[in-house]
Parts: C-alpha cells; structure tokens; sequence
C-alpha cells in the first residue's frame, strides 16, 4: 500500500510542482545529454567561420593594462573589417569616457587641451566611434534591473512584430547603455545570459523594454553577417514558441525569446590574440565572424557552462551563433512530459503489484527495459530533434513504488528476523545466532576438535552484595547486570564468545565459531582489561546507589587454552553451542584457585617465554611455579597474568574478528 501511495504523491508533485524539482531534474538531464553528445562532435561544420579575438595576457604585455585607450579599440576594429570579416562584435561596455581623451590627460596633467591636440593627441571615443560607423561591428550593452546607464544612447528599433509576442518576453526596466557617441555603431547587441546553480545553460535572444524589443549581441553579430536591416518576429502557429527571422534563416525560441544551449568544446573555435590587429590585417578572418573580448584571467568575466569549467564570456556568444547557423534548437514541452510521467507511473504501480505477488526478478525486468527504452528515447530524440524531456523525473517515478515496497519489505523481514535472533541470544551465544540466522542450514547436534582459549570469571564479593541487598531484589538484580554488561563489552572488544552466565560467573571462549590465529593473546588481554578496569566497573556500580558504596567487588579469573571439541551439544529437544574439554575444566579449577594464590589472574597452557600481544597491549606472563590440579597426573605450571608498560614495536591491529 506505501508503495502505491507514494507512486501516486509522486505523480501529483510532478504534475504541480511548487518546489522546482521539475526545472531542477530538466537541467540535469540537459546536463547530461550535453556530457554524453558535446555539441562539436556532432555539428562540426560552422566552428571555422566563427573567430575569438582574445585580450590575452599576450596583448595586455605588448599594449598595457587594461583598459587601452580607445583608438587601439578602432584600430582593432578597423582591422578586423580590413581582414575581410563578415562581421563583429565587441563584448565590452563602453559606458565611461575614455581615460586617456585629451579633455581628461589636460585635467590630470594641467596641460591646456589645444596643447595636447596640437601635439597630436586624439579622442578615443570619436576614433572608436567613427569606425562603429564604418564596419560591420555590433556594440554591447547590458539588460539591468537597476539604475539606467546613458540613457540618452538611442539605437533603431529593428524588429518588425506579427502578433502577440512582447508580452511573453524577458521585460527588463533599465538598460545600461554605451555612450551617446556609440549611436551611430551599425549594430547593438545585449550581452546577458542566464545562470542557474552556476551554469549557463539558457540565454534570451530578445527582450522587451519601454515596448521596444532589443537584440542580444550574438544575434546582431548574425545580422550584420547576412546584411539583414531587420527581423521579423511572430507566434509559432502552436503559440508555444517564437519564429524569428533573419535574412533566410528562420530561428525557433521559447515564447520568453530564449534559447537552451547545446555546448560543445570552445576549443574548437580559432583564436587571435587581439594586439595581431592593432598592426595590421589577419588573413584568417576573412569572411569569418569575430567577437572581441577578455581571456586573461585577471580580467574576469569567465562563466561555467555543464561541459566546461570556466571559459570566456564571449565564447558563449560563438557558441550562441554556431547553433543559431546549424539551426540547432532544444525545445521542451511540458504537456509530453506529463504524458511520461503518466507512462512511468503506471508502470511502477505495476512493479509494486509485481514484488508484492509474484517475485522481485519479475518488477527488476519491467523496470530495466522501461528505464533502457525511457533512456534510448530520450538520448535519439534530443540527438536528432533536439527535443528534451524530462527523463530523470520520469526514472523516478519509474523506480519509486518498487524500491519503496521491496524496501518496506526487507524492513519487516529484517524486523522479523531481529526478533527471532534476539529470542535466541537468550540460550545461544550472538556470533552462533548470526551464523545460524545467515545460514539456510537448520543447526543440528555434533562438534569438532579445535584448539580453543577458555576464560572462567567469578565476581569477588558477591556474599556481601547480596546480604547487603536482600530486601531489595531489583537493585540486585540491576547491580549485576551493570557489572555483567562492563565485564562482556570487555570479553567482546577481544572478540570472544560468551558461552554462559552462571549466576555472578561468566565462561567465555576464543577461536569459535570464527577462527582467530591470536585466541591466547585476545583472553589474556581480556583478562588483563577486565583486571585493569576493575576500579572503573566498581565506580560504575557505586553509581547506582549509594548503599553499594560499603561493598567492595573484585575478579577472580582463570585462563586455560588447549584442545576441546565445539559444537551444538545436549538433546534433541534443546542444545547449546559450547565447548567441552580438559581445558575448560582447566580454567574453572585456576578460577578457584586464584582466592589461594592471591591473584586476580591465573593462566595455564600458554608459552611462559613469549609475550603477548593485542589491540595494541602487550601482556607479561610471570610464572607461579608448577601446581597439582585435581583431576590431573602431572604438576602443571602456571602463570600470573599483566599488561606490560614495555612499549610494542609493532603498530596496533584492528579488533574486530
């Protein structure tokens, strides 16, 4: 039932949403389409006739900082037209006088303007201006929603309108214009695009102002290139779109006037370093479209698109022209997208039918060939139409009601089988019901001979704590679990097995069920913790009640390691996973007899002449002498058990087992 609910919730969010998941998910599958068919690799045929003249740090070293005085601009300018350029652009606001005009070196320097044009000085901005009138170069400007700049700069309105079109454009209040003297450029053009999440992926092509509509650069560059004195601009015969001509081409845009953009690697585009024209003509431009701007990276004005980290601002405006040449359109429309959603919709319902029912192979089929056929379609028609839908969306919703239910279905099976191993651990040691709940084999009696370290652990001090506690037997019980939970978290850092709880004892094991080359080393270090943080675990108890403070608890421990057989052992009715063994009998008699020997630790079966190591303590044996153990013919020698300050010369190793 979730998995239907959410399929649905999902369904409606897709068809209203408010929280722009839609656009989100629809620039990422733009993203992607434009990683997987980069823009150069599949219309590679206008790139040569579109030319970046680059301010570079090769010009800014032989022309000077930033910015040059406007008659090296006219020159540039000049230059590029003498070369033969269909046309240019100049993405550069000219919206300040320029600095070095004899009017402004008189005011700085003191030196009468007459003097300075007498000794040849010139006006950057009349030189720049009158060869804007002469060539074939678009001006920039800017769309702003603040203060105007230059409002006085006037240029023609060139659109010619066929119905309803201004009032779904971009409308923008203020314009940032060039200077008034720029008037007379044969062409001007906005240089704004649009940036979402740090990528430009859209740009207007047109926009409204006043009721007037304007231009972007890259569009005017286009014009002049034709030799158009117009466009002409009307409603697609759907409405959904604008149809705007250009000389003989016809461009297709959004009703807002924009464009999405199908990147490719600007490598692609040639580039002239811009003081190549302050000298003279460059034969490579001839018949070719230029855009004039900043590279140098202490300049700016670099932008990220999908493809490419950061790239000139002008080159979004070749990039701009050579899809507008290619006729190179990315449409959307909303309505097919829904009709997708739908589709992925009801195939998740079914998937959700299909893990409920039948198996999870059978929803794993449906939705990897319907996600596959959903991809191939979207990846053929954005690649051949230029049609972009969103796919990423319609994946989601694809995928939703099967996880969600296949999920909610593990949940509860998990669920389940916690509950099973939780009433298990009662009688079973953890890893024995890890391995028995991971396993499809049903456990049965038997066992088998292995090397094993056995640790017996008896709480010092239980007479008194239980004749203190008498009359309250749940601070009893409570007092015992606290002190048993220290001493297992202990017992299991060192990766053993807890076999058994008997009373204020513990039997614990190492090397089963799970093999451990260091089972000696791991109880003694276990011992050897438990013996070290006695102080810690008595304050821990203190801790409960006041009255526990008169009470002082200690730990007798035995470790013996030698071979044992393990395994399910006791009826058919009921066993338990144990060892049985001269060696656990071994440690239960040291247990006993660390009361005699007055010790906390006694250790037998070991290698006295070695020391021990784990988790990155080394343990010292010191022997006791031989000792006679009941129920054994020969002497047995026994060892005192401690952690040595010794410092280790191996690194410590993981615990985990």
């Amino acid at each position: 039932m979730v998995g239907f609910i959410t399929v649905v919730i999902l369904f409606v969010f897709s068809l209203f949403d408010g929280l722009g998941v839609h656009d989100s998910t629809k620039r990422r599958s733009l993203d992607a389409l434009v990683k997987i068919f980069p823009y150069d690799k599949y219309y590679p045929d206008n790139a040569q006739s579109l030319v970046f003249v680059a301010i570079d740090d090769v010009s800014l070293e032989k022309l000077g900082q930033w910015p040059w005085p406007r008659q090296t601009i006219a020159k540039i300018t000049e230059n590029i037209s003498k070369s033969g350029a269909a046309a240019s652009g100049l993405d550069i606001l000219f919206i300040e006088e320029d600095r070095y005009t004899p009017k402004k070196i008189s005011s700085l320097l003191n030196i009468p303007e007459p003097r300075l044009l007498s000794a040849g000085a010139v006006n950057g901005d009349a030189e720049l201006a009158q060869s804007l009138s002469q060539t074939s170069t678009a001006v920039a400007f800017a769309l702003s929603g603040e203060a105007s700049i230059n409002p006085k700069t006037l240029f023609p309105n060139r659109f010619i309108v066929i119905g309803d079109v201004i009032n779904g454009l971009l409308e923008v209040p203020n314009l940032i214009m060039p200077l008034p003297v720029f008037s007379v450029a044969n062409g001007a053009g906005f240089v704004n695009t649009h940036q979402v999440d740090g990528f430009i992926r859209e740009t207007p092509l047109i926009a409204a102002h006043k009721g007037d509509i304007f231009p972007a650069l890259g569009l005017e560059m286009l014009r002049l290139a034709v030799g158009a004195k117009n466009y002409i601009v009307k409603p697609s015969d759907s409405g959904h779109q604008l149809m705007l001509k250009v000389g003989d081409a016809i461009l297709n845009l959004n009703s807002a006037g924009s464009m999405l953009l199908h990147h490719g690697h600007t490598s692609r585009f040639s580039k002239i370093s811009a003081h190549r024209l302050v000298n003279g003509i460059v034969l490579e431009l001839e018949g070719k479209i230029a855009v004039v701007g900043v590279d140098a990276l202490a300049l700016g004005d670099r932008h990220s698109t999908p493809l490419e980290d950061s790239i000139p601002g002008a080159l979004i405006h070749l990039q701009i022209i050579d899809q507008l040449l290619a006729g190179r359109f990315i449409s959307t429309n909303n309505i097919f997208d829904r009709v997708i959603f739908l589709i992925c919709a009801i195939l998740s319902l079914i998937s959700v039918l299909l893990v409920q029912r039948l198996s999870l192979v059978y929803a794993i089929g449906l939705l990897i060939s319907s996600a596959a056929v959903l991809t191939a379609i979207a990846l053929y028609v954005f690649l051949e139409y230029g049609f972009l839908f969103n796919f990423p969306l319609g994946l989601v919703l694809l995928f939703s009601g099967g996880l969600v239910t296949y999920l909610l279905k593990s949940l509860f099976e998990e669920s389940l089988r916690k509950r099973m191993q939780k009433s298990f651990l009662q009688y079973v040691p953890a890893d024995v019901v890890k391995r028995i709940t991971q396993s499809s084999n049903l456990p049965t009696l038997g066992g088998e001979l292995i090397d094993t370290t056995v640790l017996f652990l008896d709480l010092r001090g239980f007479t008194s704590l239980t004749e203190r506690l008498k009359d309250d037997p749940v601070l009893m019980v409570k007092t015992i679990s606290t002190i048993m939970d220290e001493v297992t978290i202990r017992l299991i850092e060192s990766g053993a097995t807890i076999d058994k709880y008997i009373g204020d004892a513990v039997m614990a094991f190492w090397n089963a069920p799970e093999k451990q080359e260091n089972h000696q080393a791991r109880a003694l270090y276990a011992a050897c913790l438990i013996e070290q943080d006695a102080n810690i675990i008595r304050e821990k108890m203190y801790a409960l009640d006041d009255r526990l403070r008169g009470i002082h608890i200690d730990f007798g421990i035995g470790v013996a390691s030698g071979g044992v057989t393990v395994g399910n052992m006791g009826s058919s009715f009921r066993f338990n996973y144990t060892v049985l063994g001269d060696a656990v009998n071994m440690a239960a008699r040291l247990e006993t007899m660390t009361k005699d020997k007055v010790t906390s630790i006694l250790v037998a079966g070991v290698d006295g002449s070695r020391e021990y190591e784990f988790n990155g303590r080394a343990i010292q044996l010191i022997s006791m002498g031989a000792v006679e153990i009941r129920g054994k013919r020969q002497s047995i020698e026994i060892f005192e058990a401690q952690f040595s300050d010794k410092p280790l010369a191996t690194p410590p190793f993981n615990t985990t087992h």
